[in-house]
Order: C-alpha cells, then structure tokens, then sequence
C-alpha cells in the first residue's frame, strides 16, 4: 500500500519450516514449548527481521508519517482536554459522537468498539469548526495534508558526536536529546506559543535481545537437535544498528521557532 519494495517476507516458506520446539528449563525448572524454525528456513527469517527493520525509517517511522500521526495526536489529546472541561461545544463535535463519548467513558469497551479509522478521519470537518484555535488549524491542516515541517534533530546530533566510522555512543546522544527537549518544552511553556512546535522521538531496534524480549519471543532456529538464536546465527542480524528518531515539526511560515529549535540544536551539541 506504500508503495515500497522493501520488506518482502517469503510467508510460504517460513509457514512451511515452522516446526514445535522445547525451550531449556527456565529458573522454576519449566520446559516450555515455543514455535521454532527449521534449519533452512534461516535466511528467509534473516531477511524477514532485517526487512521489518528497514519498514520502520521508511514507512512507519518515515517523517511524514510521524508529521501526520503527531497532527492527529495533538488533536486527540486538546479534543480530551475540553471534553474533561466540559466544553464539548468547543470541540465541534456532538454530545453522541464516539470521540466525544471515549474522553467521557475512556474504558468502556462499548464505546472502544465504535471507534474505528473512519470515525476519527470522518470527524475532521466537524473539528475544524471548533471553537479551540489548535483542533481548528490542525484539524484543517491534517484534512487538506499541508502538515508540519520536519527538522530532523537525530540526524545533526548523530553526525556531530559520531566517529568516523559512524559510530557514535548512545548515552551522549540521549543526553543530547533530552537537553533539547526540556529546552523546547520551556519555551512552549507560554500561552502563545503552544503547539507551534512537535516533538517527536522514537527508537526501533531490529531484534531485540533475549534479555529484553525473553525466550518466548525469540526467533529460534533448530539446528541439529538444538536451538539457536537467531541474533546468534545471523552476522545481518546481530550487526544491524538501532534506528533512532528525533525531529522537531514546525510550519514554513514560523521562522521565529524554526530558528529557536535550530539554535537550541546547535548550542546543545557544542556544548556536549
């Protein structure tokens, strides 16, 4: 549906060598059983990490998409907000609309139900009547796709303490994202500047280890009666790096916070 040809999985085949397997004993002494690849089904379960890995830079986390999510993101949280002040009538929406019944009934699982995509997408023309400047703009910039620019913060802290090998240690790169942040949020601290700037942050690593996953979650390979990790039989899996995004969204006309974050950016990495 994106229009990629990245991430193609050979279903069949994986389908056709998935076999049960025995896990070792875990620390009670149960033995679990878990589904297993066979031997020659390893090169199609390497591609199929390495191909879900690459999905996520250029579709699921590609920033437009995240420009998008993080539109609809702010409209939902604002939309709940004057719910909970009782100011539906600002929203724009009716008293019955699902949107409007989940803020009130966030845990029924009746309202749950009504919710679908068409629902939140069918629900832009009545917010962009809403009496609430932010739910109006962005409800109208969300519908008519003139979204938020993105200025890519991950990619300028990354080339600025990465070596020449590219790489570059984590531990600084988190610090600096969160001095930018915290730096950001102040400023938007103020009443009129609110929602003039996203933030958006997302970490995605290819194969997550056995310590973060546990045996259950694994992608085991059976080799001669034992069974392997796949991190451990794969060089492609276990050499792959963690995809991590850090941007800003701002509107083209907004020269003043585009400036601020650029600023705040630089001033936060030369001071590292």
């Amino acid at each position: 549906m994106s229009g990629t040809h990245l991430a193609g999985v050979d279903f069949e085949w994986l389908i056709a060598n998935l076999e049960i397997g025995e896990l070792p004993p875990d620390n009670t002494g149960i033995r679990r059983q878990t589904f297993v690849l066979g031997p020659k089904a390893n090169y199609a379960a390497e591609s199929f990490v390495v191909g879900v890995f690459q999905m996520y830079p250029t579709v699921y986390l590609h920033k437009t998409t995240r420009g998008a999510e993080k539109l609809a993101q702010a409209i939902l949280q604002r939309v709940a907000q004057l719910v909970a002040d009782d100011s539906v009538a600002a929203t724009g929406l009716p008293e019955n609309h699902p949107l409007t019944k989940l803020f009130k009934e966030p845990e029924s699982l009746t309202v749950l139900s009504e919710l679908d995509d068409s629902v939140v997408l069918g629900a832009l023309p009545l917010l962009r009547q809403s009496d609430d400047p932010l739910v109006k703009e962005f409800s109208t910039r969300l519908q008519t796709r003139r979204l938020f620019k993105a200025i890519d913060l991950g990619q300028s802290i990354i080339e600025a303490i990465a070596d020449q090998s590219g790489r570059y240690d984590e531990h600084a790169f988190l610090r600096l994202q969160e001095q930018v942040t915290d730096r950001i949020n102040e400023w938007l601290a103020q009443a009129d500047r609110r929602g003039r700037i996203l933030l958006d942050s997302a970490t995605r690593k290819p194969y997550k280890p056995i310590e973060e996953e546990g045996p259950m979650n694994q992608i085991w390979i059976l080799d001669r009666g034992n069974l392997v990790d796949i991190r451990d039989r794969s060089p492609a899996v276990a050499a792959t790096g963690v995809f991590r995004a850090f941007r800003a969204y701002v509107v083209d006309e907004d020269e003043e916070a585009r400036k601020f974050v650029s600023e705040t950016a630089s001033s936060a990495i030369k001071g590292a």
